[in-house]
């Protein structure tokens, strides 16, 4: 069910963490496991049983010959099986592997923020408050929390990184151009903050200024991301002092001048493209609801009481709820990849060492069948190189054609994993070939080690075995 959850949602909108209580394992789950394991040693067992009952008496009075073709129509029904693990084991090592790109490329993804020692808690004041009271609220309550024992700043936002898109609005005018018709209006994210916000999670101020308490008496300003600066003003050395209008209640009939730019802060999940943002002051657009930000050194959930005490100080009936940290936020942003490369990677393991326990099964009963052919060969002077060529002969055909097939497969498969992977081609040859040497190694080792000791059989016990 958790994983389920994990994969089904978006690590950067509501996937905070995995519920532990929905991934305890229920007596639904313990049954369910415990009948698909009988039923699978039931069917295995009862193959090489229905096998045996199907043998005559004359047949096996006939000798070695009738027990030589038994063996050998079992060695190939032991190698096919074992031909497929090895195969559906490339396919889960690629995507093991393809994941774990995937990850590296995605956790190189800039966020936009240096301080992951954030806490974030949510408020909503709801309806019914004016400007002026939003405003002596905020102001209120910024500077009792800034008083707290390890807090080292603190501000407020609609929003929170890699919370989401907060409010999606529609550019109207650029300076004095015609405004856009309201079907034609650019897309822009947009964010009311407090003048500490920039400082208190870490962001990069790439010219101007942020806001200032003379913003609460001063005319409309506005700050804007640096892909903002880029797609209104690409021909501008300095976006600073042009206009802005948007489709926003700060804005409506009047412009408000760029004053700062600020680098590019992930609000959308890591995978998602940038959009363009701007940044509102609150001392000009209250905020009834909107993420408190408080950079604490030390624990920051142990400041949490204290922060909620000052809130209902001030509001008794203030909520604040989904607390989190900046850290878990970015964690959560990368665990859908997470997860499914620990799945794959889990799986993929567990089908790398069933095919070589298979492998070195077969290399073993194949020495055991030919000792004496071995001990012969051994006491003619045959090299022991060749007598190992001899015996992991078709253990090595095996491999090769289980991870043939098992590369075949996995390519026809990279279509439904493109939508999974994030910088990294679901074609990616170096995955590809990573995977098969991991898978040839290994199996190699596990016909290698039976294969060395029947080359140490001495001959007079060799042909002594029949």
């Amino acid at each position: 069910t958790a994983v389920r959850y994990a994969l089904d949602t978006s690590g950067s909108r509501g996937l905070q963490y995995l519920d532990p209580d929905a991934m305890q394992i229920g007596p639904g789950t313990l049954a369910a496991g415990i009948s698909v394991a009988l039923l699978t040693g039931l069917i295995f067992g009862l193959v090489p049983a229905w096998t045996a009952s199907r043998t005559s008496p004359g047949s096996e009075l006939r000798g070695s010959s009738a027990l030589s073709a038994r063996s050998r129509r079992g060695d190939v029904g032991r190698s096919a099986l074992v031909a497929v693990q090895l195969a559906l084991t490339v396919v889960l090592l690629v995507g093991a592997g393809l994941m774990a790109a995937s990850f590296a490329r995605l956790s190189e993804v800039e966020t936009g923020y240096s301080h992951a020692n954030v806490l974030t808690l949510r408020y909503d004041r709801g309806p019914g408050e004016s400007d002026e009271q939003q405003h002596l609220f905020m102001a209120q309550l910024l500077d009792r929390i800034r008083g707290l024992a390890g807090v080292e700043s603190v501000s407020a936002a609609t929003c929170a990184p890699l919370s989401g898109r907060c409010e999606i609005v529609g550019l109207r005018q650029l300076d004095d151009a015609p405004p856009n018709d309201f079907s034609d209006m650019p897309s822009v994210l947009a964010y009311s903050a407090t003048d500490d916000y920039v400082e208190t999670i870490g962001a990069a101020l790439v010219a101007g200024r942020f806001f200032e308490p003379n913003d609460a008496t001063g005319p409309p300003v506005i700050v804007i991301s640096e892909t903002a600066a880029h797609e209104f003003f690409p021909t501008e050395a300095s976006p600073l002092g042009h206009r802005i209008s948007i489709t926003h209640a700060l804005t409506a009939d009047e412009m408000a001048t760029v004053v700062g730019v600020v680098a590019d802060v992930r609000y959308d999940g890591l995978e998602e493209e940038l959009m363009p943002a701007v940044y509102l002051s609150e001392h000009q657009a209250a905020m009834g609801y909107g993420t408190l930000h408080v950079r604490v050194a030390g624990d920051l959930y142990g400041t949490v009481d204290a922060i909620r005490r000052e809130a209902i100080t001030l509001d008794p009936d203030l909520p604040l709820f989904s607390v989190s940290t900046l850290a878990e936020a970015e964690a959560a942003a990368t665990a859908r990849t997470r997860i499914i490369f620990s799945l794959f990677m889990a799986f993929g393991l567990s089908g790398l060492l069933i095919g070589a326990v298979g492998l070195y099964g077969i290399v073993s009963h194949t020495v055991s069948s030919r000792t004496p052919e071995v001990g012969l060969r051994i006491a003619l002077g045959a090299a022991r190189g060749g007598v190992v060529r001899l015996v992991v002969g078709r253990p090595a055909a095996i491999a090769l054609i289980g991870t043939a097939v098992g590369l075949g497969a996995t390519f026809g498969l990279t279509r439904y994993m493109e939508q999974l992977l994030y910088g990294t081609r679901a074609s990616d040859s170096r995955v590809f070939i990573a995977a098969a040497g991991v898978l040839l190694a290994v199996t190699a080792i596990a016909a290698w080690i039976p294969a060395r000791r029947a080359t140490r059989i001495p001959p007079t016990v060799a042909l002594r075995a029949d």
